[in-house]
Formats: C-alpha cells, sequence, structure tokens
C-alpha cells in the first residue's frame, strides 16, 4: 500500500473516532451512522495483512456495539463482536501497543451480549480479554483507566449472577482507582457507576454507609451531568432507585418524593423510542407501587398501575422486564377486580416467545421459559373468573409447546421452490434442520437429572429395564501375566459361553432386554411380506439405524433410550457403540416418514420445570419429520410390550399392506387386548402407551 493511502487510511479511523465522540457526547444518531459509514470505508481500503486493519476491525466493533445499545437489534453486538474478534485474532501475540485496545474492546462487546442472552460463556470471555487487556497496561499508561474500568464492570456482572462479596468489594476498589484516573470529561461517569455499585453492596449486605455513599456519589454525578447530556436520564434513574432504596430501609418521606421527582425528570428527556425507556417506567411504576404500600394510597396505586402498562406495551425493551411489567399490571387490576387485566395478561403472553427467542439454544429457551412457567394457568384462571372459558382455553394454547412451536415454524412448505430451483431448496431445508436441530451453538446450562423418577411403585424388578444400568465390575491391578490369562480366558472360552447363554448385558453398560428379543421375533413374522430392514445386536450402530431410517417411513425402536432435560435434542435412544440422539434425527433425516413406534421407557415424558412443553423424545420424534409416534408415559413390564406391538402391527397390517392412517385405532386396539389379558384393575401397565400426531 503506497504510503499516501496508508495515512487516508489513518485519517478515516481518525474521523470515524471523531464522529464516535460527538455521538457520545451529544446523542445525535446520525453522527454515529457517519461513523459506521467513515469505519467501514477504511476497513474496506485497508489490506489484510496491513498494521491499520485491526485498528479499522476495533474501531467497526466498537461503531456496532454503540448502534446495538441505541437499536437494541441483537445483530449490531453479534457484528460487534465478529469485528472486535477479527481485530483480537490479528494483532494476538504480536506486542503491538494498541493490543490492549482490541483486547479490552472484545471484551467489552462480549459483556454486553452477555448482559441481553445470559450465556455464561460470554462473561468468562469477557473476564480473560479484560483481565488480559489490564495485564498489559502498565500502571500510569492512559489506557489503564478504561481496563480497569472494563474489568470493574466484569466483576459488577459477576456479582450480579453470583452474588460473591468479593467480586463486588473488587469491582469497587477498581471504580474507586478509575475515579481517582478519570479525566473531567469522565468523572460524572464513574462517579455514576461507583455509586450504583456501593447500592448493590448495601442492598445485599445492609451497610448504611454503602447507601449513604451510593447517594452522594449519584447526586454529585447528577450535578455534574449537563441537561442535554445523552446520559442524564441513567444517572436520573440511577439515583432514583439508590433514593427509593434508602426510603425503605429509612422511610424518610423525602427520599421517595425526591424519586419520584428525578425519575419523572429522566423519562421527560429520554427519547421515547429508546430501549431503556421501558427499564425507567417499569422502574417508576415501582416506586409508585412502593409509596402506596407504605402510605396506603389509592393514588399512587394508579399511577402504578398507569407506569407498568406503559413499560409492558413500549415497542423496544427487554422481553423479561416487559413481562414482568405486564405481570404487575395485570395483578394489580385483577386485585382491583378491573377487567383490562385481560389486555395485561395476553400481552405477557405475547411477550413469550421472544423472551425464548429463536436465537438462543434451545437449552436456554427451556430455562427461560422455565421463569414464567406458571403464567398461562395464572392467566386461564383470571379468564374464566371474567367467564371468558374460550379466551382461558387460547392462552392455555398459547402457553404451551413455545420452542416446538418455534421449530416447527422453520418446517415451512418448500415444495414450490423445489420446482423452481431443487439446489436451493436442499440448502434451505438442510439449513431449516440444523437450526431445528438446536445445535448450531452448545447449551451453557448444566446438564439436568437424565429421567424423572416419578412412581416408586413402578421400580419392581419385573419392569422394563430401560434406563438400569447394571454395574461394571474391573479386574483389580494385578501382575501383568495374571491379567493376560484371565483376559485370553474371558476371551476364548467365558465370553461366547455366556453370550449364546444370553447371559450377558449388551455393551453399552444397560441391563437386558429380554422381551426385545421377542419382540424382534414377532416383528420378523409380521412384516415378512414387506421389504424391510433389521438391525440388531452389533448391527445396530447409530450410523447404520440412521442410514435405514432414511430409507424406510416405518421405524420400531427397541432398546434402551436416555432423556435429557437439560437439553431435549441430547434425548436419544442407546444402540450399540453409542447414543442416536435427537439432533442426529433432525439434522438427517427427511420429513414425511410416516410412523416411530418407540419400545423404550418414558419416551413421553415431560419436564415438571416446563409442563407446557413437550419436552421428551416421542414429541423429538414429530419434529424429526414423523408423521405419527407411539410412545410411553412411564416404565413398562417387559413381558408388555411384545403383546402391544403384536396387537398393534396385527391392525397396521391388516389386509397385508401397510395402513398410514389408523395408528390411533390400532393402538386402541393394542392396548385394549393388554387390559383384558391382565386386567382392568392392572392400570399402571396398560395406561402408560400413548399416540402423538396425525
Amino acid at each position: 500500500m503506497p504510503d499516501e493511502d496508508v495515512e487516508k487510511t489513518s485519517w478515516m479511523i481518525e474521523l470515524g473516532a471523531s464522529y464516535l465522540e460527538w455521538y457520545a457526547l451529544t446523542g445525535r444518531y446520525e453522527y454515529l451512522e457517519i461513523a459506521v459509514r467513515t469505519q467501514a470505508a477504511a476497513l474496506w481500503r485497508a489490506p489484510p495483512d496491513h498494521s491499520t486493519r485491526p485498528l479499522c476491525l476495533n474501531a467497526l466493533g466498537s461503531c456496532y456495539r454503540l448502534h446495538y445499545r441505541r437499536t437494541g437489534e441483537i445483530v449490531d453486538i453479534d457484528t460487534a463482536i465478529a469485528y472486535h474478534t477479527q481485530a483480537v485474532t490479528s494483532i494476538r501475540g504480536t506486542g503491538a501497543n494498541f493490543e490492549p485496545i482490541c483486547l479490552q474492546g472484545l471484551s467489552t462487546a462480549l459483556l454486553t451480549r452477555f448482559q441481553r442472552l445470559g450465556d455464561i460463556s460470554d462473561l468468562d470471555r469477557s473476564f480473560e480479554y479484560g483481565a488480559s487487556a489490564t495485564e498489559h497496561t502498565p500502571r500510569g499508561h492512559k489506557l489503564r483507566f478504561v481496563n480497569l474500568m472494563q474489568l470493574g464492570f466484569s466483576y459488577r456482572t459477576r456479582y450480579r449472577l453470583f452474588k460473591k462479596l468479593e467480586d463486588i468489594d473488587t469491582a469497587i476498589d477498581c471504580l474507586t482507582e478509575v475515579v481517582s484516573l478519570a479525566p473531567t470529561s469522565r468523572l460524572a461517569e464513574m462517579l455514576n457507576h461507583l455509586g450504583s455499585l456501593h447500592r448493590h453492596r448495601f442492598l445485599q449486605f445492609n451497610q448504611l454507609s454503602d447507601i449513604h455513599t451510593a447517594a452522594e456519589l449519584l447526586t454529585k454525578s447528577v450535578s455534574l451531568t449537563v441537561s442535554d447530556d445523552p446520559n442524564r436520564p441513567g444517572r436520573l434513574t440511577n439515583l432514583s432507585t439508590t433514593l427509593l432504596a434508602r426510603f425503605n430501609s429509612l422511610a424518610q418521606p423525602d427520599d421517595i418524593q425526591q424519586a419520584i421527582m428525578r425519575q419523572h425528570e429522566a423519562i421527560s428527556i429520554m427519547p421515547e423510542c429508546h430501549p431503556e425507556n421501558c427499564t425507567m417506567m417499569h422502574e417508576l411504576g415501582a416506586i409508585y407501587a412502593n409509596q402506596s404500600r407504605h402510605f396506603n394510597d389509592a393514588a399512587s396505586l394508579m399511577s402504578a398501575l398507569h407506569w407498568f402498562e406503559l413499560a409492558a406495551v413500549h415497542v423496544s425493551g427487554q422481553p423479561q422486564l416487559q413481562i414482568e411489567a405486564a405481570l404487575k399490571w395485570a395483578r394489580i387490576n385483577r386485585s382491583l377486580s378491573v377487567p383490562k387485566y385481560i389486555d395485561a395478561f395476553s400481552r405477557a403472553l405475547e411477550l413469550m416467545p421472544q423472551f425464548a427467542w429463536l436465537g438462543c439454544v434451545i437449552g436456554q429457551r427451556y430455562e427461560r421459559i422455565a421463569t414464567f412457567s406458571g403464567v398461562p394457568v395464572e392467566a386461564a384462571a383470571a379468564a374464566i373468573e371474567l367467564n371468558r372459558p374460550d379466551l382461558a382455553l387460547e392462552w392455555l394454547e398459547q402457553g404451551r409447546s413455545i420452542v416446538w412451536t418455534q421449530i416447527l415454524g422453520l418446517r415451512t412448505p418448500i415444495d414450490g421452490l423445489r420446482e423452481l430451483d431443487p439446489d436451493l431448496a436442499d440448502r434451505l431445508e438442510s439449513v431449516a434442520r440444523r437450526l431445528s436441530s438446536g445445535v448450531v451453538q452448545d447449551s451453557a446450562t448444566e446438564s439436568g437429572p437424565m429421567r424423572n423418577q416419578m412412581l416408586d411403585i413402578l421400580q419392581g424388578t419385573e419392569l422394563r429395564a430401560r434406563n438400569n444400568r447394571k454395574p461394571r465390575y474391573g479386574l483389580s491391578s494385578g501382575e501383568d501375566a495374571l491379567d493376560n490369562i484371565l483376559a485370553s480366558l474371558w476371551l476364548a472360552l467365558v465370553r461366547p459361553v455366556l453370550d449364546a447363554l444370553g447371559y450377558l448385558a449388551a455393551q453399552t453398560g444397560f441391563a437386558l432386554l429380554p422381551g426385545a428379543v421377542v419382540e424382534l421375533k414377532m416383528l420378523r413374522e409380521k412384516t415378512k411380506c414387506l421389504e424391510s430392514i433389521y438391525l440388531d445386536e452389533e448391527a445396530a450402530t447409530p450410523k447404520a439405524v440412521l442410514s435405514a431410517m432414511q430409507k424406510t417411513s416405518w421405524v420400531h425402536l427397541a432398546c434402551h433410550a436416555s432423556q435429557h432435560l437439560s437439553d431435549p435434542t441430547a434425548s436419544g435412544f442407546q444402540l450399540h457403540g453409542g447414543t442416536l440422539s435427537l439432533a442426529d434425527m433432525i439434522l438427517h433425516l427427511k420429513h414425511g416418514a410416516d410412523l416411530a413406534f418407540l419400545s423404550a421407557c418414558e419416551t413421553a415424558t415431560g419436564d415438571p420445570k416446563v409442563p407446557d412443553e413437550a419436552v421428551h423424545l416421542a414429541a423429538g420424534m414429530l419434529i424429526s419429520g414423523y408423521r405419527t409416534v407411539i410412545g410411553t408415559m412411564w416404565s413398562i413390564k417387559d413381558e408388555d410390550a411384545p403383546l402391544v406391538s403384536e396387537c398393534f402391527y396385527s391392525k397396521m397390517l391388516e389386509d397385508g399392506i401397510p395402513n398410514n392412517v389408523g395408528a390411533a385405532r390400532a393402538l386402541h386396539y393394542a392396548v385394549g387386548k393388554l387390559r383384558d389379558t391382565i386386567g382392568e384393575r392392572e392400570f399402571l401397565r396398560w395406561i402408560p402407551y400413548i399416540h402423538m400426531g396425525m
């Protein structure tokens, strides 16, 4: 690159930075737009291997992060992280003097996304890059102020997550030093952050000195912030929240009056469509609700109702906060017997799919739904109070299976597209399967229990042993010669005999399934006139079974099953050599298969934390593309499975031709035969069979 081009690129970077600074000072959106365009043009001019490129990438990442702050659009913060990551990758370990700048930019962007999505991996990475940036910045360097500030923010965020005293103490220490280093133009901002930390420590550990310090710092911060500063509304809200906390502790009327006044001022100067406006409205509603409770003031309660409603219906804002506002709006109206709570509950249910949005991995979506799992039932009860059973039914249905509905939404028919462009249709179908499988990104949640021990009475010795592991025994350590002799005896003599007797459990480590042999023999007999694929023992590997499922329209699985409640796509069937997971089936199976018979335990058992979500294998098979699925809600007796299967397939193949639409009647017939055989009082044995789909 010629020297004059390098110089011009550097000028463009500086120009973009100036526009970004003007935006920070004035809040005028057009300056941010110009900054983005200028930095993008600078990046376009910078060759991949040139020294200016990391600075361009970092600057453009900062632009998109601030753009996200303004718009609330997830794509903006994702783009910011992508640019910052490229900057760090290109500069890491080079010793360049601007390496700490790039490291800190990525740390800040990751922390910002964590605050929106709650993915703990973002917080961990933010700590990693932030600590590295501070480590690379010597004391006395002008960048130490920024890096120490961001490290303090990371400790603050981790404190909010885990409530550890050492985290907030360290955050306060960092920010106290930052205040001493802050230039005049940043002092009000740093005082605001430090005051907030003292308030949080007071709320957790109830030291009055903290709340007084917080009020003093925040009052000074507001006094140093000019009236047209775009940060003034946020600082006013911080002060208002602190005064409310002190009122709740000391009950000084002046504190709550000042809190109300400051919060009204914050809302009055905040742009109407700004995402933070929703937070401020919710906060003002909370202040009025506090005043109503303390002074038994009806007018304050009506004011709280007004502001909660505005927060709930705001055009932008965090969905979780808006749901909370809608529920407060609903519950206050309901307590006052005001029918308008119908609108409030409707808004809460409308927001739930946005809170558990499609961009989160499946495990996170289920966690989020669990936060408000009782809302559909509460809303339905409220509708019934108003003699609206139709609305109650609608809300119960709306609140059920949110995640599955999202996944099914990815299954848009593409037959018309396939006629015009088969290749594009195949690519679109492949992407849809990847999205619906939830395997684009691993879940950050911890693994929950594999199964629900629901009915102790079902755990007798004759129950079908689908999930009961046999203990594994190993040889104790000894001389190598003895080990070799015993190994030879085992492989050449003992094991072949025990295998022939059917004495050993399968190599998966699960218990034997004696009835599965009977089932397989029956299935061979029933389907001998059809073109079928039979896989058992060593032949039934995950790869072989998946390949066979791709070639057939019916599948019968008589094997162990495992269910993962924290990540349903990790649930699957235990085969020889591994697990065939729902993620694999969703990813690779084509739609249009007819029948899946899951002759395994608890394949239709859900998760008690999200009772309105169908989190089980049977529902997953529907998502995989099967039109009809037969499953069980709890453990079945091993001797019952062959009888039910035989009667079921007798009906399905009654005329020697597969009946693709009679599965429900066939199961009804089969369960009836089982009931007649064992007696109606043995209902725990014949009730668990369930039909799903068409």
